[in-house]
């Protein structure tokens, strides 16, 4: 079984607690802080999730909802990578960015131990980005550039943590 679990879904301490109890594999997928923004807040606003171009929905970056997004997603990660070293569960860290590259695709097939082919295995990954264009990304990059702030995509990366 495989689940897919945000920051939000269960505070950590619940989360914690159910991966002492139930031990599982855990594959955790950092994903550059701003793009995973956008994309949640566009599905929210759009109601289109995975597998949906939203490109022509441009959304506005809320700046301090922004950086409460990223700390709580940079403590969730802590947490649960915490959790997971601490009870000496079987953890994957991977970047969004590279996950399908040959060489994560089977990284992440030996790791749960499943039998697809690549082609099965390709065929079963349906999420797209929502903002394929980065428009949204772009305007709010210029936005910061405007008021003196040079940010580029590149700072917002979610760096994994050393073990």
């Amino acid at each position: 079984h495989i689940f897919k679990i945000m920051s939000y879904h269960f505070p950590p301490e619940r989360l914690e607690k159910l991966i002492e109890e139930f031990r599982p594999k855990v594959l955790f997928l950092r994903r550059n802080h701003l793009d995973r923004y956008i994309s949640t807040k566009k599905a929210q606003a759009t109601g289109k999730w995975h597998g949906f171009n939203t490109d022509d929905d441009v959304i506005e970056v809320d700046e301090k909802s922004f950086a409460h997004a990223v700390e709580t997603c940079t403590t969730f990660y802590g947490s649960i990578r915490g959790s997971c070293l601490s009870s000496n569960v079987d953890w994957l860290d991977l970047d969004y960015s590279e996950v399908f590259a040959q060489s994560s695709l089977q990284e992440i097939l030996k790791f749960t131990g499943t039998q697809f082919s690549q082609n099965d295995l390709n065929a079963l990954i349906t999420t797209k980005r929502q903002d394929s264009k980065h428009l949204s990304r772009e305007a709010f990059l210029r936005s910061l550039h405007v008021r003196g702030s040079y940010k580029s995509i590149s700072d917002y990366d979610f760096r994994k943590q050393n073990d």
